[in-house]
């Protein structure tokens, strides 16, 4: 007997990472992705929603797409072009899609998803926590109508756009707090981890050179990121470059739940202070008395991931 897929909603800022994690949940065939909701992040928001309809449209996937947020709660929106390129994608040029964008708000499809799938949702969250903050504005209850909500942000350890701020956290902080304080069942997947969750240099540069449009594609794109790479780390070897895809690891994780080893802490935002905001604490030792309210990634099988790729690669060749 086959098993049931799980309905998934991916919320996201495509960007390159992005285009790689929604390749391989559509490749592991275990996801009723039900939308693929967008926001600003990586690069502006009429970019990424463009860059999400394209990308479903280009693998084949049939479902609802919807842009969200404009600008973060908190600040204003600060974006990344110096490595995802002007428009998110390394410049490269996906078939723009026939499908409109869906006329709802991502906000909305969260819930109506929600709604719909009785507590067996699921999100991953890939980019800044503003359409889920929204949504839980909204709909307070929504928290409890959802299985769980993977977060590719944060950190343990050291941040990636300011000296504890992870982007996706540091770019809405107050979002993230809404949405860690919401009593939503959560898992983050935060640099530290991911860091770890980079694929076999042979099985990567065997995978992107095999044949098929979305692999040439992801080929594209990543002689884009390696050129980048090689700009401020000039020792790169761009004939084995791997590259970091963190919002792939967070939904790694998902596909193969032996992939990650995880433990329950109380996680609180840092929402104010110039030199620790956007700073996930992990109150490792429960000293503040706070729920343990979210799932906390701590170490990744590169072994494992390894494998999810090569089946990837293998699904999309010829495609």
């Amino acid at each position: 007997m086959s098993r049931a897929k799980r309905p998934l909603i991916i919320d996201c800022d495509p960007g390159i990472d992005d285009f790689v994690a929604i390749l391989l949940a559509h490749s592991s065939q275990q996801f009723d992705i039900r939308a693929i909701t967008t926001l600003g992040g990586n690069v502006r928001p009429e970019y990424t929603a463009a860059n999400a309809r394209d990308t479903a449209a280009l693998i084949g996937l049939d479902c609802a797409v919807g842009a969200g947020a404009q600008t973060p709660l908190m600040g204003d929106l600060i974006t990344a072009e110096y490595v995802h390129g002007p428009t998110g994608l390394g410049g490269v040029q996906l078939p723009q899609a026939r499908r409109e964008l869906d006329r709802r708000p991502a906000w909305d499809i969260l819930y109506d998803e929600a709604c719909r799938c009785r507590g067996k949702l699921e999100i991953a969250a890939l980019g800044p926590l503003t359409n889920v903050a929204i949504m839980l504005r909204k709909h307070p209850e929504a928290a409890f109508m959802i299985d769980k909500l993977h977060i590719m942000g944060g950190s343990t350890t050291v941040g990636n756009h300011s000296a504890y701020g992870e982007f996706n956290i540091w770019e809405d902080p107050l979002a993230a707090d809404i949405v860690f304080t919401s009593g939503i069942d959560l898992r983050m997947v935060g640099l530290n981890c991911t860091a770890q969750g980079v694929c076999a240099a042979d099985v990567w540069q065997s995978g992107i050179h095999r044949p098929g449009a979305v692999l040439s594609k992801l080929r594209q794109m990543m002689d884009y990121s390696a050129e980048q790479t090689r700009s401020w780390r000039p020792d790169t070897d761009i004939l084995h470059y791997v590259p970091e895809l963190p919002d792939a690891v967070a939904v790694a994780g998902m596909i193969d739940d032996t992939l990650l080893r995880c433990r329950r802490y109380p996680v609180l935002i840092e929402v104010s202070g110039t030199p620790s905001v956007g700073r996930t604490l992990v109150d490792w030792d429960g000293v503040s008395g706070r729920p343990r309210n979210c799932e906390v990634a701590l170490q990744v099988d590169a072994a494992r991931i390894t494998e999810l790729y090569r089946q990837m690669f293998a699904f999309y060749e010829e495609r």
